[in-house]
């Protein structure tokens, strides 16, 4: 008996630290990888078509600002939409600030490296001082190059860009993706605009509701119209929201069979709080012929699939098993737990109570549980 329970106490001690461990997301459960993908779903390159002759040199530039900023959104945004041309067969050529100053520097009509200084060091290594604000004053001289005019300019404008999440059942959480951009179209040679409209890029999938608070939290946002020329300010290009955590109320009837002096039939149940992200505190009670056990327990359901869960458990509170001493003692114990539908769930498992002078029981119970 002693060797039995000793088993049992080493494999529930296991169970308990893998209840406690952390599950991480995958890399491909990643925002960055689920917000490329949502800005693939513009497809641009092919709208393009239809506004666009095949084959046509075009830059790709955004309407809120003269040079590129290399906020992470907009470096993403840019990233997708060039290989969307690129894929449907323009010839796409460099607009990026920071690339170009690196083509200038390798100018192929001189054989040496270049070096660019910016016009403000040149004033003061000559100790000339004078205010001069960023709107009035170019920060480079004109420096030929051998990239190419586009035939057409592709003008961008993010109006909305980011991800929320909504409930989806007991386990999942729906994450929806959303990107709208406000495209137009000029011919360089002239400026006329052949074409302006607004595109939106949408992408569902579902997560478990543990990873959410893991992953980078962005909801939708609007981006007011400022224009080119304005005047430098920091600004968060998403806003980030609060993850909010699954909370509810738990309620479930238990049954099931007794092991201690007599053994027999046993019922009680378990009434407390939850938290999708954090587990369960229930007052429990378990009731037999032979003993009785009062317990304050902690639950921790680790997700096996969308409905499956192992359900690791431990607390403490007033144990008897109707022979032995009776008082404060332990309980440990673990269970398989399947969502049947929100908010029902059913599991199978052992809790072992362990009193003082062995006065110890166990049960092996069926409980019906409720989310509210």
């Amino acid at each position: 008996m002693k060797r039995t329970f000793g088993v049992i106490c080493i494999v529930l001690t296991i169970l308990l630290f893998v209840g406690c461990a952390t599950i991480q997301p995958k890399f491909e459960d990643s925002n960055q990888l689920f917000i490329e993908r949502t800005v693939d779903n513009l497809d641009l390159g092919n709208v393009m078509k239809k506004n666009i002759p095949s084959g046509s040199k075009v830059a790709i530039v955004s309407l809120e600002k003269e040079i590129t900023l290399d906020k992470p959104i907009i470096a993403l945004i840019e990233d997708q939409l060039i290989q969307s041309l690129m894929s449907a067969g323009f010839k796409v050529f460099e607009r990026d600030q920071n690339a170009i100053d690196n083509l200038i520097k390798e100018n192929t009509h001189s054989t040496n490296y270049s070096l660019l200084q910016n016009n403000s060091e040149l004033f003061k290594s000559k100790n000339i001082e004078i205010e001069i604000s960023e709107i009035d004053f170019a920060p480079f001289n004109s420096a030929k190059t051998n990239i190419q005019s586009a035939d057409y300019l592709i003008n961008y404008r993010i109006l909305e860009c980011g991800i929320v999440y909504r409930d989806y059942d007991s386990e999942l959480d729906k994450r929806e993706g959303l990107v709208r951009l406000h495209i137009r179209v000029q011919k360089t040679d002239t400026g006329e605009i052949v074409s302006a409209q607004n595109l939106d890029g949408k992408k569902e999938d579902t997560i478990k509701k543990e990873f959410v608070t893991q992953l980078a939290d962005f909801h939708y946002s609007y981006f007011p119209y400022d224009y080119p020329l304005q005047p430098k300010q920091r600004k968060e290009i998403l806003t980030k929201k609060k993850a909010t955590s699954d909370n509810y109320f738990y309620f479930a009837p238990n049954a099931g069979l007794s092991f201690s002096r007599w053994g027999g039939f046993c019922f009680g149940g378990s009434i407390g709080f939850g938290s999708t992200n954090f587990g369960r505190i229930c007052a429990n009670s378990l009731f037999s012929e032979s003993a009785t056990n009062v317990t304050l327990q902690y639950e921790r359901p680790i997700s096996q699939s969308n409905k499956l869960s192992l359900t690791p458990k431990f607390g403490a509170g007033y144990v008897h098993d109707g022979y032995r001493r009776e008082g404060f003692g332990l309980v440990m114990g673990g269970a398989i737990e399947y969502s049947i539908s929100n908010p029902f769930i059913i599991k199978i498992g052992y809790d072992w109570f362990l009193g003082f002078d062995d006065a110890s029981n166990g049960a092996i119970l069926t409980t019906f549980g409720f989310r509210l």
